[in-house]
Protein backbone atom coordinates (compact mmCIF):
# COMPACT_ATOMS: atom_id res chain seq x y z
CA UNK A 1 0.00 0.00 0.00
CA UNK A 2 3.28 2.31 0.09
CA UNK A 3 2.13 3.23 3.46
CA UNK A 4 5.40 5.38 5.45
CA UNK A 5 4.20 3.94 8.86
CA UNK A 6 1.99 1.31 10.85
CA UNK A 7 0.49 1.54 14.20
CA UNK A 8 0.67 -1.55 16.60
CA UNK A 9 -1.61 -1.09 19.81
CA UNK A 10 0.29 -2.73 22.56
CA UNK A 11 -2.19 -4.20 24.58
CA UNK A 12 -4.73 -7.37 25.79
CA UNK A 13 -8.05 -6.37 28.22
CA UNK A 14 -11.48 -7.52 28.27
CA UNK A 15 -14.94 -6.10 27.88
CA UNK A 16 -15.19 -6.30 31.79
CA UNK A 17 -11.43 -4.91 32.57
CA UNK A 18 -12.58 -1.58 30.11
CA UNK A 19 -15.93 -1.44 31.99
CA UNK A 20 -14.27 -0.96 35.40
CA UNK A 21 -11.42 1.28 33.53
CA UNK A 22 -8.98 1.17 36.81
CA UNK A 23 -5.62 2.60 35.18
CA UNK A 24 -3.43 2.08 37.60
CA UNK A 25 -4.87 -1.44 38.30
CA UNK A 26 -1.91 -3.01 37.08
CA UNK A 27 -1.29 -7.17 36.83
CA UNK A 28 2.41 -7.53 36.93
CA UNK A 29 2.23 -11.12 35.44
CA UNK A 30 -0.44 -10.16 32.60
CA UNK A 31 2.23 -7.37 31.51
CA UNK A 32 4.98 -9.91 31.79
CA UNK A 33 2.97 -11.85 29.44
CA UNK A 34 2.02 -9.22 27.02
CA UNK A 35 5.32 -8.09 26.34
CA UNK A 36 6.72 -11.87 25.65
CA UNK A 37 3.77 -12.51 23.25
CA UNK A 38 3.85 -9.23 21.75
CA UNK A 39 8.10 -9.64 20.88
CA UNK A 40 7.20 -13.40 19.68
CA UNK A 41 4.16 -11.67 17.58
CA UNK A 42 5.87 -9.10 15.57
CA UNK A 43 9.11 -10.83 15.33
CA UNK A 44 7.56 -13.99 13.68
CA UNK A 45 6.17 -11.19 11.57
CA UNK A 46 9.47 -9.66 10.80
CA UNK A 47 10.90 -13.24 9.68
CA UNK A 48 8.27 -14.02 7.76
CA UNK A 49 7.26 -10.46 5.84
CA UNK A 50 10.65 -8.64 6.83
CA UNK A 51 11.49 -7.76 2.92
CA UNK A 52 8.43 -6.05 2.50
CA UNK A 53 8.32 -4.18 5.78
CA UNK A 54 10.16 -0.93 4.61
CA UNK A 55 7.96 1.34 6.51
CA UNK A 56 8.25 2.18 10.55
CA UNK A 57 6.75 -0.09 13.14
CA UNK A 58 5.47 2.20 15.99
CA UNK A 59 3.71 1.09 19.04
CA UNK A 60 1.09 3.17 20.70
CA UNK A 61 0.70 3.28 24.30
CA UNK A 62 -2.93 2.59 25.54
CA UNK A 63 -4.70 3.50 29.26
CA UNK A 64 -5.54 0.35 30.45
CA UNK A 65 -4.06 -3.20 29.73
CA UNK A 66 -1.23 -2.47 27.59
CA UNK A 67 1.96 -0.29 27.23
CA UNK A 68 0.81 2.83 28.95
CA UNK A 69 3.96 4.20 29.74
CA UNK A 70 3.35 4.25 33.49
CA UNK A 71 5.59 1.18 33.83
CA UNK A 72 8.99 2.49 32.04
CA UNK A 73 10.67 -0.76 32.15
CA UNK A 74 7.84 -1.88 29.72
CA UNK A 75 8.79 0.05 26.27
CA UNK A 76 12.36 -0.25 26.94
CA UNK A 77 12.00 -4.11 27.18
CA UNK A 78 10.10 -4.05 23.65
CA UNK A 79 12.16 -2.00 21.72
CA UNK A 80 15.22 -3.59 22.50
CA UNK A 81 13.93 -7.15 22.06
CA UNK A 82 12.27 -6.31 18.95
CA UNK A 83 14.05 -7.23 15.83
CA UNK A 84 12.34 -4.90 13.27
CA UNK A 85 15.28 -2.37 12.51
CA UNK A 86 12.79 0.63 12.29
CA UNK A 87 10.96 0.65 15.43
CA UNK A 88 9.55 3.32 17.03
CA UNK A 89 6.76 4.61 19.57
CA UNK A 90 3.68 6.69 18.78
CA UNK A 91 2.29 9.17 21.83
CA UNK A 92 -1.10 9.28 22.24
CA UNK A 93 -1.96 12.11 24.55
CA UNK A 94 -5.18 10.64 25.23
CA UNK A 95 -4.59 7.60 26.46
CA UNK A 96 -1.69 8.85 28.66
CA UNK A 97 -3.90 11.40 30.45
CA UNK A 98 -6.53 8.79 30.99
CA UNK A 99 -3.79 7.39 32.99
CA UNK A 100 -4.73 10.20 35.83
CA UNK A 101 -8.39 11.13 36.08
CA UNK A 102 -7.21 13.31 38.92
CA UNK A 103 -5.99 15.72 35.80
CA UNK A 104 -8.61 19.01 36.17
CA UNK A 105 -7.28 21.28 33.18
CA UNK A 106 -5.41 21.10 29.86
CA UNK A 107 -2.55 22.70 31.28
CA UNK A 108 -2.08 20.28 34.07
CA UNK A 109 -2.60 17.30 31.08
CA UNK A 110 0.44 19.15 29.36
CA UNK A 111 2.39 19.05 32.94
CA UNK A 112 1.72 15.26 33.40
CA UNK A 113 2.75 14.09 29.96
CA UNK A 114 6.30 15.77 30.08
CA UNK A 115 6.53 14.31 33.89
CA UNK A 116 5.77 10.38 32.67
CA UNK A 117 8.14 11.27 29.04
CA UNK A 118 10.60 12.80 31.93
CA UNK A 119 10.46 8.58 33.86
CA UNK A 120 10.77 7.73 30.27
CA UNK A 121 13.77 9.66 28.79
CA UNK A 122 15.42 6.33 27.58
CA UNK A 123 12.33 6.26 24.72
CA UNK A 124 12.19 9.84 23.95
CA UNK A 125 14.65 9.40 20.93
CA UNK A 126 12.09 6.19 19.77
CA UNK A 127 8.91 8.59 20.01
CA UNK A 128 8.75 9.41 16.10
CA UNK A 129 5.11 10.40 16.14
CA UNK A 130 1.66 12.28 18.47
CA UNK A 131 -1.97 11.50 18.15
CA UNK A 132 -2.94 14.27 20.06
CA UNK A 133 -6.25 14.69 22.06
CA UNK A 134 -7.11 15.66 25.09
CA UNK A 135 -10.68 14.45 26.80
CA UNK A 136 -9.81 15.99 30.75
CA UNK A 137 -13.17 18.08 30.42
CA UNK A 138 -15.38 14.95 30.84
CA UNK A 139 -14.18 13.76 34.24
CA UNK A 140 -17.35 15.27 35.45
CA UNK A 141 -19.10 13.02 32.81
CA UNK A 142 -17.52 10.24 33.58
CA UNK A 143 -17.80 9.69 36.94
CA UNK A 144 -21.80 10.90 36.81
CA UNK A 145 -21.64 7.77 34.61
CA UNK A 146 -19.60 5.29 37.41
CA UNK A 147 -21.41 6.73 40.67
CA UNK A 148 -24.72 5.36 38.88
CA UNK A 149 -22.64 1.99 39.18
CA UNK A 150 -24.47 0.09 36.51
CA UNK A 151 -23.33 -3.48 35.93
CA UNK A 152 -21.92 -4.67 32.83
CA UNK A 153 -24.69 -7.23 31.22
CA UNK A 154 -23.39 -10.13 30.98
CA UNK A 155 -26.84 -11.37 29.93
CA UNK A 156 -26.86 -9.08 26.73
CA UNK A 157 -25.10 -10.78 23.40
CA UNK A 158 -20.92 -9.47 23.33
CA UNK A 159 -21.71 -6.60 20.60
CA UNK A 160 -24.61 -5.54 23.20
CA UNK A 161 -22.16 -5.79 26.11
CA UNK A 162 -19.72 -3.92 23.80
CA UNK A 163 -21.74 -1.25 23.17
CA UNK A 164 -22.37 -0.88 26.56
CA UNK A 165 -18.37 -0.43 27.49
CA UNK A 166 -17.86 1.75 24.49
CA UNK A 167 -20.15 4.12 25.68
CA UNK A 168 -18.78 4.40 28.73
CA UNK A 169 -15.20 4.57 27.69
CA UNK A 170 -16.54 7.16 25.00
CA UNK A 171 -17.23 9.50 28.13
CA UNK A 172 -13.72 9.62 29.42
CA UNK A 173 -11.88 8.82 25.82
CA UNK A 174 -13.58 11.27 23.87
CA UNK A 175 -10.83 12.99 21.69
CA UNK A 176 -11.54 16.47 21.66
CA UNK A 177 -8.60 19.08 21.19
CA UNK A 178 -6.20 21.18 23.00
CA UNK A 179 -6.94 24.96 23.15
CA UNK A 180 -4.03 25.45 25.19
CA UNK A 181 -0.78 26.34 23.88
CA UNK A 182 0.84 24.05 26.81
CA UNK A 183 0.55 21.22 24.22
CA UNK A 184 3.67 22.89 22.65
CA UNK A 185 5.97 22.35 25.40
CA UNK A 186 4.89 18.28 24.20
CA UNK A 187 5.61 18.62 21.50
CA UNK A 188 8.54 20.51 21.36
CA UNK A 189 10.17 17.88 24.29
CA UNK A 190 9.21 15.09 21.48
CA UNK A 191 9.94 17.03 18.47
CA UNK A 192 7.88 14.20 16.17
CA UNK A 193 8.50 13.26 12.84
CA UNK A 194 4.88 13.40 12.22
CA UNK A 195 1.35 14.64 13.99
CA UNK A 196 -1.76 13.21 14.13
CA UNK A 197 -5.05 15.55 14.72
CA UNK A 198 -6.85 12.43 16.04
CA UNK A 199 -10.30 13.91 16.98
CA UNK A 200 -13.85 12.81 16.96
CA UNK A 201 -16.25 14.58 15.15
CA UNK A 202 -20.00 14.53 14.31
CA UNK A 203 -19.91 16.25 11.15
CA UNK A 204 -17.65 17.23 8.23
CA UNK A 205 -18.02 21.14 9.95
CA UNK A 206 -17.65 20.13 13.71
CA UNK A 207 -14.28 18.41 12.30
CA UNK A 208 -12.98 21.47 10.84
CA UNK A 209 -13.65 23.21 13.81
CA UNK A 210 -12.08 21.18 15.81
CA UNK A 211 -8.97 20.90 13.67
CA UNK A 212 -8.51 24.74 14.01
CA UNK A 213 -8.72 24.69 17.14
CA UNK A 214 -6.40 22.09 17.98
CA UNK A 215 -3.98 24.06 15.28
CA UNK A 216 -4.16 27.26 16.49
CA UNK A 217 -2.93 25.61 20.32
CA UNK A 218 0.14 24.12 18.09
CA UNK A 219 0.81 27.17 16.94
CA UNK A 220 0.49 26.20 13.02
CA UNK A 221 -3.00 28.44 12.94
CA UNK A 222 -2.99 32.25 14.64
Amino acid sequence: MGVEYVVYHVGDTTLKDLYNFDPLKIDAAKQLRLLDETVDFVNTLYERFGAFMDYDFLFENLTIGGMSLLDTDFPTALLDQVKIPNIGIVLDTGHLTNTNLKLKSQAEACNYILDVLDNNRAILPHIKGMHINCSVQTRRIFFDEVNKNLPLNKDASYLDQFAQVYGLIGKVDMHLPFDDAAIQRVVDCIQPDFIVNELAHHNHDEWGQRISTQMTALGVLT
